[in-house]
């Protein structure tokens, strides 16, 4: 399977384009793959968290409350072409970090093995940052509003 991230519009699965902002109804009938819904909420101390998402086999969609395509998140056994390199999972990651680079896009490491790449909207990690071993890539994604992760920054680098 190859995914076609394209940053400020959406992506393709095999040729199958969703864009952000699209409802969830949409999403699925575009994407036509099998799925499974997966909505809840996770209870915090004081909160909670509610989530809406669909888990393909590769990847999983997320949705806002009011059901529209926000986030894409990929773990594994897929190709992404974005901004004209390919990511391959399990491949050292700082293949992709210097390809994009090359390209003038530069990474924020957010956290050890994280990489926020902000103009493009898109985070990549390495295997052990996600709990597992190496540098290889492990984990994708990409959001229309990457907001959250630019305040989550800014939050680290004013010591809050």
């Amino acid at each position: 399977m190859k995914i076609h991230y394209l940053p400020g519009v959406g992506f393709s699965v095999d040729d199958k384009l969703v864009k952000w902002g699209e409802t969830r109804d949409i999403v699925r009938k575009a994407l036509s793959m099998k799925f499974k819904p997966n909505d809840g909420v996770i209870e915090v101390p004081d909160d909670k968290i509610f989530y809406w998402r669909d888990i393909y086999d590769d990847f999983r969609t997320n949705f806002t409350e009011d059901s529209r395509l926000k986030e894409l998140e990929v773990h594994g056994n897929v190709k992404i072409l974005v901004a004209g390199v390919t990511l391959v999972f399990e491949k050292d990651i700082s293949e992709f970090i210097n390809e994009l680079k090359k390209l003038g896009h530069r990474p924020v490491e957010t956290d050890d093995g994280n990489f926020f790449f902000e103009n493009l909207k898109m985070v990549i990690a390495t295997s052990a940052s996600m709990g597992g071993d190496g540098d290889g890539l492990s984990y994708f994604y990409a959001g229309d509003d990457v907001s959250h992760i630019i305040d989550e920054i800014n939050q680290l680098r004013d010591g809050i």
